[in-house]
């Protein structure tokens, strides 16, 4: 408790000594220094130099918008990187003054998925009709599950894998099937040859 009354009247001491008059100081607690200088010295020819990283933004555009998206995206014209916003803001700029370049990459086109022939087609509609099947299967087996003992359960769950085991092999095997059906045709440009 002490060592708190003793800290606390210290702070009291030196926020009371230091005086207002006085903006060259700095009060870092237990003392009072000269404050430090924030900005870059200038060079030998008086020139301040530029800080590291990004191009800085023509003064007549003034400053940057203040409220900004937190997202972290690329800048156009070369300013490093920053808020979507402050994209927006740069843009609407650099049309201001003029400067017909494009400003923003356009995104690449994605690529044409290549059209499957009717035979493939055929195969997999059947598939996904297998598949559907199974899934109805499964369904209607989970409704006979509920509110039975575990043993009847077991029972249940194992006559049902005998019974569907087919389907399952059926439904692998057609998969196989397409796979090789699709990886056997010569892609050429947006078409397969058939």
């Amino acid at each position: 408790m002490k060592t708190i009354i003793i800290t606390v009247t210290s702070l009291i001491l030196a926020f009371a000594s230091y005086s207002k008059e006085d903006q060259s100081l700095e009060l870092v607690i237990g003392k009072i220094l000269p404050k430090r200088d924030v900005e870059p010295r200038p060079d030998k020819d008086g020139i301040k130099p530029d800080l590291p990283g990004a191009k800085r933004f023509p003064p007549w555009w003034g400053h940057p918008p203040r409220i900004q998206v937190r997202d972290h995206v690329k800048l156009p014209g070369k300013f490093g990187f920053g808020s979507s916003t402050v994209a927006k803001w740069i843009i609407e700029n650099l049309k201001k003054d003029g400067k017909d370049k494009p400003i923003i990459e356009p995104r690449p086109e994605p690529p044409v998925k290549p059209i499957r022939p009717p035979a493939v087609l055929k195969k997999i509609e059947l598939l996904r009709e297998k598949q559907k099947e199974l899934f109805i299967a499964r369904e209607e087996l989970i409704e006979d599950l509920k509110g039975k003992s575990k043993k009847t359960a077991m029972l249940l769950v194992r006559d049902f894998k005998e019974a569907n085991k087919q389907k399952h092999l059926d439904i692998k095997e057609a998969q196989k099937a397409i796979v090789e059906d699709i990886r056997s045709r010569k892609q050429t440009g947006a078409r397969r040859s058939e």
